[in-house]
Parts: C-alpha cells; structure tokens; sequence
C-alpha cells in the first residue's frame, strides 16, 4: 500500500493498493474525501482469477445493492478470469433512494460459470462472457454456454436495463443449437 492521509480535510489518498488472496490478485487506487454522510469518493481497481463466489466480499453490501444481489445470487461457479471497476460517488449520490446508474462501472469476464438469468427458466451453465454492471444496469455478452439438454448457445446478450425497478422486461438475444 502506498499512500497519505490528510487530517485536516478527512481524506485518504491510496495511490497504490495491491494484495493476493490464494490465486486471486487484486490492485487499485482510492480517494476518499469527507465523511459517510457527504462523501466524495474515487476508486479504479483490477482483480484476476478470482472465484465467482468470491465477488460478495470484494463489492460492498451497499453500493448498488440491486446490482450486487442479482450477481451474487444469480453468478456461481467458475472464475473471474478479469475484473475492472470504477466507483465515482459525490455528496448528491447519497441523497436518493437509489444511486444514479454513472456511479459504478464494472466489467467481469467470467469462465465456466452458472447463470440464473431468469426465474423459473434453466440455468446456462459453462458460460463464457464478459458482465457489465452500473449502478442501475447489468448486461452480460456471453461467448458460449449449455443451455437446456443439448443446447448449445454459440452467442447471447442479457440486459437488465433497470435492477431497481422490479417488473422490468429483460432483454434476451440468443443463439441456441441443439447439439447432435
């Protein structure tokens, strides 16, 4: 870790942060400013090989909790092979009942994972792609997966164009074969 703390202003300035947990590495830098009620806050950071499962202890319980719930009870299994995420957050952000969606930027490819798109319908197991997140949204472009007995999906997008408003159509483009 390499950084300052400035008293006077209550700040904290990490320029580097970097650590390794079994296979897992993970790095980033941080700027806080202020206290809990009026934050200003700034955070990029990296994480590699990093199991699916793992995701609930690196993403805060608290920022963008809708988002956080669909991916930690609707991911499992497999590898984050790649994980980048920016987190931008001002005084203002905390005033609404949700945070605006330009908060949070996340992008995780994933390998080999267990996904429950959608209640009631089969998971996609095996799959392969790339999630995005921000504070309101999640999409995910999966490269392959198994789907149903046999089926094969050779390319897929998922978006959940509104996590905090429950009811929301989600979007599904799929292409499934049925393998022989």
């Amino acid at each position: 870790i390499t950084g300052s703390i400035d008293v006077e202003n209550s700040g904290i300035a990490l320029e580097r942060f970097a650590f390794e947990m079994g296979e897992t590495t993970a790095s980033g830098s941080l700027k806080a400013q202020g206290d809990l009620e009026s934050p200003h806050l700034q955070m990029q950071g990296q994480a590699t090989n990093m199991p699916v499962e793992d995701l609930r202890y690196y993403w805060p319980q608290g920022l963008s909790p809708q988002s956080r719930e669909w991916a930690t009870t609707n991911v499992r299994d497999g590898v984050a092979s790649q994980a980048n995420v920016t987190i931008a957050i001002e005084p203002e952000d905390m005033q609404p009942e949700f945070f605006p969606d330009d908060i949070l930027r996340a992008e995780v490819q994933v390998k080999d994972t267990t996904v429950e798109y959608l209640e009631g319908m089969p998971p996609a197991e095996h799959a392969d792609g790339i999630i995005h997140f921000t504070g309101t949204t999640m999409r995910a472009d999966v490269s392959t997966a198994s789907l149903l007995s046999g089926g094969k999906v050779n390319a897929a997008k998922v978006h959940f164009p509104d996590l905090n408003a429950p009811g929301t159509p989600v979007e599904i483009d799929l292409d499934l074969h049925r393998v022989t």
